[in-house]
């Protein structure tokens, strides 16, 4: 007959109860620790429970790694860690400091965590954002302590290296070389001043 289960007080759902095997999930998050595991079989009124001591390790969502360090707005950045859960985690980028952190949400593209090992990963896309030394945040759960990588991730700002050819008429194709333009389609401009004011025309980017 289907008892119950319980872990710390809380308790879980019950999948699969057999004689010498039960298969329950924990359906909240719980705080890092070492809890009791408490087993109430059914049976008669005043069955005792079996009580395991500390028979469970709840863990801390841990970094072990940001792959890149650098890069600029709209890269795929992968994350290695452990115990990120086995729902949709979030991802920030912070800088900042004192009373003027600032905290920028990242989509999440993946995570995966084998439910065994807790060996996790996330990839997340660096949002557009000023140029800046950032921590990387992970919150897998919303409700419990947060894990970060302090100074792992440096948004750079473009960088125009040459412009070739630098001289020419409307309707020329123009290549500029330089770092960190990012992987998504943006603007150029030409710049210039009309009576002492500056202005700028949109051009049309071939690639």
């Amino acid at each position: 007959m289907k008892g119950k289960v319980s872990i710390g007080g809380v308790a879980l759902k019950v999948l699969n109860w057999i004689d010498n095997f039960i298969h329950a999930v924990l359906p909240t998050p719980i705080d890092h620790g070492d809890y009791d595991v408490t087993i109430q079989a059914g049976g008669p009124k005043g069955t005792p429970p079996i009580i395991e001591s500390e028979g469970f390790a709840a863990k801390s969502a841990e970094i072990y790694s940001v792959r890149q360090t650098e890069g600029s707005a709209y890269d795929e950045v992968t994350i290695d860690g452990k115990y990120f859960g086995t729902t949709k985690v979030r991802v920030y980028l912070e800088y900042g400091g004192g009373g003027n952190v600032v905290r920028e949400s990242c989509k999440v593209n993946g995570w995966t965590m084998d439910p065994t090992t807790g060996d996790s990963e996330i990839v997340f896309i660096v949002p557009p954002m000023r140029a800046n030394v950032c921590d990387v945040v992970v919150d897998p759960y919303g409700a419990l302590q947060e894990t970060e990588e302090n100074d792992e991730f440096t948004v750079k700002a473009p960088e125009i290296i040459s412009v070739n050819p630098n001289t020419g008429s409307a309707g020329d194709q123009i290549s500029i070389h330089g770092h960190f333009f990012g992987t998504k389609k943006g603007r150029v401009y030409l710049g210039h001043e009309v009576k002492g004011s500056p202005t700028k025309k949109s051009c049309t980017v071939v690639s």
